[in-house]
């Protein structure tokens, strides 16, 4: 079972260790003094059921850490404080979870992950046909291009509901693939799926579905395009297309927090929903895009023209 960290803010771990008998008679000065030498501290375990599927921790009772600082605390915890031996999630209670997971990954101290693979691709169809249904430039049909990393992709995205969407292209250097792809395509959905070899051509598509963890092409993606990213790789600098790294869903009480002082939020990212034994699409909330979270609505009015 894959586990995770949830880390909480400045204020809460401050909270928290002045309950503490060691700390409470400590004036605030000096806790602050000491910050650093009690970083990293295990504040409660977090239960899915009966299992211990990750641990909430404190890192700082300073605000003014840098990014860099932030890393530095979080990667000391996992190399040298942490049960887990493996951490491919990290939650922050004070939504920093997108700016940190990516930081992470750049200096690998976060594996890149798909344990929400699934998630996203049940979830992918719906966000889609409820866009199209409101984007007044897709009246016409959108053009959707796949990016998978094996062949199982292309299928996994294609058995979804995708009856809106007309036109699916798949990118790959893989003759092999993109053979075995406008094969399958053909003869199960009765779809003719182009396969496209140069990068540079994706400039005319509405929509992309990333599943590679190591190709760059946003330079070439057309504006306000729509990426969905399976994985938390892509750079946000100096592109102009809304790049949907994640969603989130409704808590429903999934994570059992031993420690009552310490609410776990309401919204979780489909890393954490993933450990619900059913999925159910009335569960979604809103989509994490370029750093912030969005609903439905509130991505059309702010990105794109509305029917």
């Amino acid at each position: 079972m894959q586990r995770f960290i949830y880390v909480v803010s400045a204020k809460t771990y401050y909270d928290q260790l002045r309950k503490k008998g060691t700390y409470k008679h400590i004036p605030e000065f000096l806790l602050k003094i000491m910050d650093k030498k009690i970083s990293g501290n295990i504040l409660t375990e977090i239960k899915f059921k009966e299992d211990i599927i990750g641990y909430c921790i404190g890192i700082t009772m300073r605000e003014d850490l840098t990014k860099d600082e932030l890393a530095s605390r979080i990667e000391d915890f996992i190399e040298n404080k942490s049960p887990i031996e493996k951490i491919n999630v990290i939650i922050f209670e004070n939504d920093n979870d997108l700016i940190f997971t990516k930081t992470l990954i750049e200096k690998n101290i976060l594996e890149v992950t798909d344990i929400s693979k699934d998630i996203k691709i049940k979830t992918i169809p719906f966000v889609l046909k409820k866009l199209v249904s409101k984007i007044k430039r897709f009246n016409k049909g959108i053009e959707l291009l796949i990016i998978p990393e094996k062949k199982d992709d292309v299928s996994a995205i294609i058995e979804k509901n995708l009856s809106d969407i007309k036109y699916i292209s798949v990118y790959t250097e893989s003759e092999e693939i993109g053979n075995s792809v406008f094969d399958d395509a053909i003869k199960d959905i009765g779809l003719s799926i182009e396969i496209i070899k140069d990068l540079s051509k994706i400039n005319r598509f509405d929509v992309i579905i990333n599943f590679r963890k190591n190709i760059n092409f946003i330079k070439w993606v057309k504006r306000n395009s729509i990426v969905f990213n399976i994985y938390n790789n892509l750079s946000y600098e100096n592109n102009s297309c809304i790049i949907v790294d994640d969603f989130t869903f409704d808590n429903l009480g999934l994570m059992n927090n031993v420690n009552k002082n310490i609410s776990f939020k309401e919204e979780i990212p489909s890393s954490i929903y993933s450990y619900k034994e059913t999925f159910d699409i009335r569960d979604f909330r809103r989509l994490e895009i370029n750093k912030n979270l969005y609903n439905l609505e509130e991505i059309c009015d702010r990105f794109i023209v509305k029917k």
